[in-house]
């Protein structure tokens, strides 16, 4: 269907990640033909497929399918095959889950432990280039506020280094990042300089190449146990996306009049996300 030629030519490439999802339902389903109430039933199908296995599906769940649906449908307009996207049913409200992020004494103790990581003796070849790997993601992470499947599709055409106009001594690391939202310029601080500058001198890389060669959830898991972070004060768990929510709290703490509109657009996310999920925090 031209359904899932639209979800090929989309650059919302979050909504391919979720068409293995939502496939099924809309297998020989053409665009012209989905309509609000088409919407409705595919989480009827949805709700009853999990029922069915015993599960619950969450509204943050289904929450994440519509988003897909709709981005597929955006490429499908685009391309002149629909000349509108119909209206989307609400799907309840969306509990706040903040992920736990690092606060600077603690990010400062993963530093110091990766660091000391990385220079062990005895280690094989590979195992030190994960861990030299893992650190530059960490910082890419930290100092972009991206999320971490941005992080892990960056190309090196994707990034430049500029001089700061205001510090021609400093420099700060521009990137063209595909996210949930479309394609979006972010600005990296320092840390996303010097990652970026170790890892094309590092794996002499060509413009076409991935910045990262290796998904990092089990290192970063691995790391954070080591520092004895793995948990925060109220025993959530922190996995990979909390690097981001300490680049998006770093962020704000910096500068306590920062534009937070500018945030959201940077961060892929709007105000109301970024109050929820970290102003009422701070």
């Amino acid at each position: 269907s031209n359904l899932e030629r639209a979800n090929k030519r989309s650059v919302y490439t979050w909504a391919q990640v979720q068409w293995s999802v939502i496939r099924s339902f809309f297998t020989d389903v053409d665009c012209a033909d989905i309509t609000t109430r088409t919407i409705k039933q595919f989480i009827e199908s949805r709700q009853h497929d999990a029922r069915k296995d015993g599960r619950t599906l969450k509204p943050s769940t289904l929450y994440k399918n519509l988003v897909a649906i709709r981005g597929i449908l955006k490429a499908a307009q685009e391309e002149g095959w629909i000349s509108q996207i119909p209206d989307f049913p609400s799907v309840g409200s969306i509990k706040p889950n903040p992920r736990p992020w690092l606060e600077p004494e603690e990010w400062q103790t993963l530093e110091r432990v990766a660091k000391a990581r990385i220079k062990e003796k005895d280690l094989n070849p590979r195992t030190k280039r994960q861990r030299e790997e893992l650190w530059d993601f960490c910082l890419m992470m930290v100092h972009t506020g991206a999320r971490v499947d941005e992080v892990r599709r960056l190309r090196v055409r994707d990034c430049v280094v500029k001089p700061n106009p205001k510090n021609p001594k400093r420099q700060y690391l521009e990137l063209w990042i595909d996210g949930k939202t479309g394609r979006r310029k972010v600005i990296g601080w320092s840390g996303a300089v010097s990652s970026y500058g170790r890892l094309v001198k590092r794996n002499d890389l060509t413009p076409d190449d991935l910045l990262f060669t290796e998904h990092h959830r089990d290192g970063f898991r691995e790391l954070l146990e080591a520092a004895h972070l793995r948990y925060d004060a109220d025993g959530v768990a922190r996995n990979l996306k909390s690097l981001r929510a300490t680049g998006i709290a770093f962020r704000i703490r910096s500068n306590p009049r920062i534009n937070l509109k500018l945030l959201g657009i940077q961060s892929g996310t709007s105000v109301q996300r970024l109050d929820t999920y970290y102003l009422k925090r701070l």
